[in-house]
């Protein structure tokens, strides 16, 4: 993978966050799945005549969800967390020169005409929360659609679905409530990331006395944001806007001189 100056990417960590992403994908898979099957509940035309069938399609739905929550649960518990450990592990060593992961992170960042030390650790979380923060507004529109078309087909199939068996019921009624959820974590997000590059866009707009120290709390607050979100950005999105966004990140750059006011006590 080579980035917008044609150089390779070195990315230690890339293998992690790959496999999060087959996963991810495999319980957006069996929720596609699931929601086919609740759909055809509401009307259910061999409720009558094919008993066996109703039957047996409603258990395939029950595993369809249930291993949704188990692949989703897996990513977002296990595999997200060990992946975006390792990111920030790789940040650090190549904004400070750390040896955190066994591999050398490379071409990853555009800063590396900035010598390492805590300078470039906030630049490199500057530049974090400008693509984040843009590629996560980019994603809310769909992400709003899909989950509101989820939550009303889950609903429906619930409270109206033909002969739908109760624990079915109930299972659709409760993956609903994950939808809402998963919504507001997305829009609440998209909040946070934002006050964290304006947090860092202020700091090196205004340079105030405890730069270092406030550049540390919009570090915090964009890793808890990340933490807290749980998910992954959509790599189309990230792909469609890199070009355009490594424009408008060079010209940030330059508007504030980031490269020409590099503190020499750090």
């Amino acid at each position: 993978m080579k980035n917008m100056t044609g150089h390779t990417k070195v990315i230690p960590y890339q293998s992690k966050f790959d496999f999060c992403f087959k996963v991810f994908k495999t319980a957006d898979w069996l929720l596609w799945a699931a929601a086919a099957l609740s759909i055809y509940f509401i009307w259910d035309p061999f409720a009558q005549t094919l008993p066996w069938l109703s039957r047996l399609l409603m258990v395939i739905d029950i595993v369809l969800i249930l291993g949704q929550f188990v692949a989703q649960g897996a990513a977002e518990i296990l595999l997200f967390p060990e992946a975006e450990l390792q990111r920030l592990k790789g940040n650090f060593d190549d904004g400070t020169g750390t040896r955190l992961l066994p591999g050398r992170t490379a071409n990853y960042y555009s800063n590396s005409e900035i010598p390492q030390g805590t300078y470039r650790l906030t630049v490199n979380f500057f530049e974090n929360s400008f693509f984040t923060y843009n590629i996560a507004k980019k994603m809310t529109p769909k992400l709003v659609m899909k989950n509101l078309l989820f939550l009303a087909v889950f609903i429906v199939s619930a409270l109206i679905g033909r002969n739908t068996a109760f624990a079915l019921a109930l299972v659709q009624l409760l993956i609903s409530s994950q939808f809402l959820w998963t919504l507001c974590q997305h829009l609440y997000f998209v909040y946070s990331v934002r006050a964290a590059f304006e947090g860092f866009m202020s700091i090196f707009s205004e340079h105030p006395q405890h730069f270092s120290e406030i550049a540390l709390y919009h570090m915090a607050h964009y890793e808890r944001a990340l933490a807290s979100y749980k998910n992954l950005l959509d790599s189309k999105i990230f792909n469609q806007l890199n070009p355009e966004l490594t424009k408008q990140w060079t010209e940030i750059k330059k508007r504030y001189s980031i490269n020409e006011n590099v503190p020499t006590s750090w």
